[in-house]
């Protein structure tokens, strides 16, 4: 209230004592004189004491004295008095325009999610199945029904037959043999189970490799496999590996000197090459005419 901190003066106080005989309820009395309703309670306690010893007391429609605490019937009938005189605010006309248009939703027989998502409410529509009076909520149910009917109409349309793809005829793929697996051969497994395996896998496969070459071309005796694995295994690490691991190409052989392990490879495909060149006729008269 706008007087809630205004300071109470004695003629507030004998204004008070005027208006409690005729005055409906405290507040009044603080709309008239700009007080509290606290200090309007507090400022009246022992004038309505004397009132009541006196027998003036004024008394409520209801029977008891007026200004008791809580309210009562005829409070509750001013009040609706009242409401009902005054033009509603906009925030009210607002409010009641809303909840007419979710009761008349939802005497359509509309789904609480088709409501809420036309009138931009989020889980709002089951809430005002309060304001609905027994013949709407009846009439909501057979609207609810038959809307029920229609959806799941739609739903049962048959649906069209899916379009069933031709097969396209394959053409004949030339045959192509199958790669020859390492294992298949039985050489190759009994050498691969003869070389240990404590070298790396890449070496270990150059060790299978070259065991197998050298019984392939006759250089060594398919006896000898199990004999001469491990002097393979030895011979390859001591060239390539280390016990911490590979060996590096550009490891150097020796402290003095330049010449790297890469240097020690040979490059069989350039050496053949050389001794093609050596083989020509032109190069042949050459050497004999040099000598």
């Amino acid at each position: 209230m706008s007087g809630a901190n205004k300071t109470v003066t004695p003629e507030l106080v004998a204004l008070i004592v005027d208006l409690l005989p005729t005055a409906g309820s405290l507040r009044g009395i603080g709309a008239i004189t700009g007080l509290s309703f606290d200090q309007i309670r507090r400022e009246s306690a022992p004038f309505l004491a004397i009132m009541k010893l006196a027998g003036t007391h004024p008394q409520c429609g209801c029977g008891k004295d007026r200004f008791h605490p809580y309210g009562c019937v005829d409070s509750q009938a001013k009040g609706a008095r009242t409401v009902a005189e005054r033009a509603p605010t906009a925030a009210e006309q607002k409010w009641s325009d809303r909840r007419e248009a979710f009761v008349e939703m939802l005497v359509a027989g509309h789904r609480f999610v088709d409501i809420d998502k036309a009138l931009g409410a989020f889980k709002a529509s089951r809430k005002f199945l309060r304001f609905l009076s027994e013949d709407q909520i009846a009439q909501r149910e057979r609207e609810y029904a038959r809307l029920a009917q229609c959806r799941n109409a739609k739903k049962e349309k048959p649906k069209p037959k899916p379009r069933v793809k031709k097969e396209k005829k394959q053409k004949c793929a030339p045959s192509r043999s199958e790669p020859k697996r390492p294992f298949s051969d039985g050489l190759y497994a009994r050498i691969a189970s003869a070389v240990p395996r404590w070298l790396s896998p890449a070496l270990r496969d150059d060790v299978i490799s070259d065991m197998y070459v050298a019984v392939t071309s006759g250089a060594m005796a398919a006896d000898l496999v199990e004999t001469n694995a491990r002097k393979f295994a030895s011979a390859a690490a001591n060239q390539f590996e280390t016990k911490y691991g590979p060996r590096s190409l550009d490891e150097k052989l020796f402290d003095e000197g330049g010449m790297t392990l890469g240097d020690t490879l040979v490059d069989h495909g350039a050496s053949s090459a050389f001794a093609a060149l050596d083989d020509m006729p032109l190069n042949r008269r050459r050497r004999e005419a040099w000598a």
